[in-house]
C-alpha cells in the first residue's frame, strides 16, 4: 500500500504515526507535525520525506523500517521536551537535507544518535530559550552545508 500526503497539506497529530506493513510506503509531500509522538514502523515499512516537505516529530523513529529524508530540499525537525535516541537500531536512515535537533520547550534535553548521520543542507542544534545536547554516541556526523 502506498499513501501520499499531498503538497500543501498540513497534518498535526498527537501521538505516533504508525507505518504498518512491509508493503507500506508513506510519502510526505506536505507538512507533518506530531504534537507528542514520533514515527513507529512495523514489519519493514517505509517513510519518505519528499522534496519541499517538512516533518516535525517529538519522539524517536522506532521499529523496523526505512526512513528517507534526503530529497532536496526537505526539512526534518527532531523536537520534544524529553531526552531520547533519535533512531532505534532497527531503522535504516542517516542522510538528511535540512536537519534541526532541538528541545520542545524551555528546558534542556539530550538527543542521542544511534546511527551515522550526513546532513547535505543546513544543520541546526537547539532553539531559543532551551539547551539541547547532542550525544553523538561514537557515531559519525558529516555536515555539507551550514551549521548553527
Amino acid at each position: 500500500m502506498t499513501t501520499s500526503i499531498a503538497a500543501g497539506t498540513t497534518i498535526s497529530k498527537s501521538g505516533n504515526f504508525i507505518v504498518n506493513g512491509a508493503a507500506t510506503t508513506v510519502t510526505n509531500n506536505g507538512t507533518v507535525n506530531t504534537t507528542a509522538g514520533g514515527i513507529q514502523f512495523t514489519s519493514g515499512a517505509v517513510w519518505v520525506n519528499a522534496a519541499n516537505s517538512s516533518l516535525t516529530i517529538r519522539a524517536a523513529v522506532s521499529g523496523i523500517g526505512t526512513f528517507t529524508a534526503s530529497a532536496i530540499p526537505n526539512t526534518m525537525i527532531f523536537a520534544g521536551g524529553g531526552s531520547y535516541t533519535i533512531f532505534s537500531a532497527t531503522v535504516t536512515a542517516g542522510t538528511f537535507h535540512h536537519l534541526t535537533i532541538q528541545s520542545g520547550g524551555s528546558g534542556s534535553t539530550t538527543k542521542t544518535l544511534s546511527k551515522d548521520i550526513t546532513v547535505n543542507g543546513n544543520f541546526t542544534l537547539g532553539n531559543a530559550g532551551s539547551l539541547t545536547t547532542l550525544n553523538v554516541n561514537g557515531k559519525n556526523l558529516t555536515f555539507k552545508g551550514n551549521v548553527s
